[in-house]
């Protein structure tokens, strides 16, 4: 196994870790700070378009220099939609030149991850995976922070997958991750959702609401995507019974 990276600016970012000239630098309203307040360091590091939530105040300062750099300001009504969308755009949709497993459930995501990826290696495939362990193109291995990164940096890892000529890529999804749009973009070959039990209530209002975040799981698939459900889940019964 070899250490793998990706390119260090983004042609789309959330982060200013990873913008530079030409950048699109998108302010996300996180739930400890605000993207508005790095728009300033965005736009010394180069960025030409900044992206900002419709209800974002901006001071008079920050608009002088943006004004004085040329740099487009959008305003949009979702800011996670659009990091996704414009993420996915710039990378060249890559999901739709690969064929891409999701893994969603309380537990299990990981470890039916790993066994597919095993499996499909084993079959003589060229396989990537994407988990809250690591993530991985073939034999290289790059550092997983979330279970679902952020579409900025997922897209340009898919593209990478087409760039190594990968087949399969084997993806945890996170619940959060589906509710906060990172997977935007992405079209599935196959979704598997492994249980539902009670957890994440710090995240989700309800655990209907919970359940409904796994239920909208499966509008990400391709035409003809197929969607695996464990029978003995009663939960699970709902989706089970809208894709026989």
């Amino acid at each position: 196994m070899e250490r793998g990276t990706l390119p260090s600016v983004y042609p789309v970012a959330c982060h200013t870790d990873y913008i530079g000239p030409g950048s699109t630098f998108v302010a996300i309203k996180g739930f400890s700070e605000n993207g508005v307040s790095f728009i300033v360091h965005a736009i010394k590091k180069g960025a030409t378009h900044v992206v900002i939530d419709v209800e974002a105040s901006l001071s008079p300062e920050l608009l002088d220099l943006a004004d004085k750099k040329r740099v487009v300001i959008e305003r949009v009504a979702n800011t996670r939609k659009a990091l996704a969308v414009l993420s996915a755009h710039a990378a060249g949709y890559p999901s739709k030149k690969l064929k891409i497993i999701g893994i969603t459930g309380t537990k299990g995501k990981t470890t039916t991850a790993y066994l597919l990826a095993h499996l499909l290696k084993q079959a003589g495939h060229h396989v990537a995976l994407v988990s809250s362990v690591e993530n991985m193109i073939g034999t290289q291995i790059f550092t997983a922070s979330l279970t679902t990164p952020q579409p900025d940096y997922l897209h340009q890892f898919l593209k990478r997958c087409v760039e190594e000529r990968i087949e399969w890529v084997v993806m945890e999804v996170a619940a959060q991750a589906i509710s906060l749009h990172r997977i935007d973009g992405i079209a599935f070959d196959v979704m598997i959702i492994t249980n539902i039990a009670r957890e994440h209530l710090e995240f989700y209002t309800s655990m209907n609401e919970y359940v409904d975040a796994k239920m909208k799981f499966c509008s990400f698939g391709k035409e003809g995507a197929l969607v695996w459900v464990n029978g003995d889940d009663e939960r699970l019964a709902r989706i089970d019974g809208m894709h026989r």
